[in-house]
């Protein structure tokens, strides 16, 4: 359900010690969106005012998830002597058919901690309607019926208010059978409309893979803002009209899977996908599969864009299958520890349809994963130990050079002698 469009505002006042409270919020909000609460104070005294408690109810029942936290107000003309907070409540269907109703109660004192001062309490209340409404569409009194081609079909269209407010200009349009009506009064809170349209006659272009999936749309008006824009509801509904098969129906559903990663480490996840798909010449209805996962896969959430998956059993509800159309099952799972060098098999297969399958042979399909063990941290590379020179010995003193050995014992004399005769010889002249 969706909404569009300006809302009104009010709020409620109070003064008490000149004191200004104000607490405001939107007078219509629809199921699903936010009220905005806004409190406002204001210090009209000549002392500071000490703020010591601010409690919320919702139908009289205190709410801790909503909170203001006012500081203290300095006197009047000073700084921070007037202060504003906001908050969110989002309406939920417990809180249907509505109204809700807020109180605020702010308790505090003036000139805390001086001769004089006062205590004060402050009570505040709003009260906001819920803008709420159920649509259901029908063909033949039922969301699906079969027909013959040429048959006629019957729509009829029903909304109930669920709210607690007016629901104004409400319209139904359906393109497809060319219907279009408006409602001339409001539907007030609790009230059903029912809204039946002339009958219609499918012809073979209305058909899709032996399918007419009609959609209708509703707008309501719930609320408008001081300048007149409207705030609209909306929210649509379908109805499906069945073709007849001609002589005996053919329905070939080919189930296949796969899986995005074949061989993960221990304590990743990975997903398979499963595929059915209508190959046959008729429409295939109350298409039904199994996926359960094998030992060593932990499920982890799934998804699928037709029909209903059952974790617990694994059963797939999809519904009808047209012709050639498919439908798709994401199904993700942590590997498990320890399942590394094994093979994890996980099987798809197709456990009913009506009418009943005519091709056995592609009615299952596999997809396997090999998980790995986590990489193990390379240990670093111990360095090679070096050769520790032995201190406790001293390095020896290198041998001195060799000169001449024993053949000086001859030359030395030899030169002495010659030496002695070359003297004497020069005295002797």
């Amino acid at each position: 359900m969706m909404a569009l469009g300006g809302t009104a505002w009010a709020q409620d006042n109070a003064r008490v010690q000149n004191i200004n409270a104000r607490l405001g919020a939107q007078d219509v909000v629809p199921l699903g969106q936010d009220i905005n609460l806004s409190l406002w104070l204001d210090n009209d005294n000549a002392v500071e005012v000490a703020i010591e408690q601010v409690k919320v109810t919702v139908n009289g029942v205190e709410v801790s998830h909503i909170s203001f936290t006012p500081p203290n107000l300095g006197s009047n003309g000073r700084a921070n002597d007037n202060w504003t907070g906001m908050q969110h409540y989002r309406v939920g269907a417990d809180d249907l058919p509505g109204p809700l109703t807020f109180g605020v109660t702010i308790s505090g004192r003036t000139d805390p901690g001086g001769e004089f001062g006062v205590p004060f309490t402050i009570n505040l209340t709003r009260t906001v309607d819920v803008a709420s409404f159920n649509y259901i569409k029908r063909v033949n009194g039922a969301k699906e019926t079969e027909i013959d081609l040429g048959d006629q079909v019957q729509y009829t269209f029903e909304v109930t208010n669920t709210g607690s407010a007016p629901l104004d200009d409400l319209i139904i349009d359906d393109p497809d059978i060319g219907f279009y009506y408006e409602r001339g009064e409001p539907l007030v809170p609790g009230g059903t409309s029912r809204i039946t349209a002339p009958p219609y006659t499918p012809g073979a272009g209305d058909f899709t893979g032996g399918e007419f999936v009609n959609t209708a749309t509703i707008t309501a008006v719930y609320d408008r803002d001081e300048f007149g824009t409207p705030s609209v509801m909306e929210d649509t509904d379908t109805a499906t009209v069945i073709l007849r098969p001609e002589g005996e129906p053919q329905v070939d559903l080919s189930v296949r899977k796969s899986v995005d990663n074949a061989t993960p480490l221990e304590g990743q996840e990975v997903t398979f996908t499963v595929t059915v798909t209508n190959e046959g010449s008729n429409l295939a209805r109350d298409v039904r599969l199994r996926d359960v996962l094998p030992a060593g896969l932990t499920y982890v959430s799934h998804s699928a864009n037709r029909g209903t998956f059952d974790v617990a059993s694994g059963d797939w509800q999809v519904g009808s299958l047209g012709v050639d159309s498919s439908a798709t099952l994401n199904i993700r799972a942590t590997v498990d520890a320890g399942t590394a060098g094994t093979t994890l098999t996980n099987t798809a297969r197709l456990t009913g349809s009506d009418p009943a399958d005519s091709n056995p042979a592609n009615n299952e399909a596999r997809a396997s994963v090999t998980p790995q063990a986590p990489d193990q941290p390379e240990e670093p590379e111990e360095p090679e130990e070096e050769p520790v020179a032995e201190m406790d010995q001293e390095p020896e003193d290198p041998p001195l050079p060799r000169t001449g050995g024993n053949g000086a014992l001859y030359i030395i004399p030899g030169l002495l002698a010659l030496g002695s005769g070359l003297y004497l010889r020069r005295r002797a002249l």
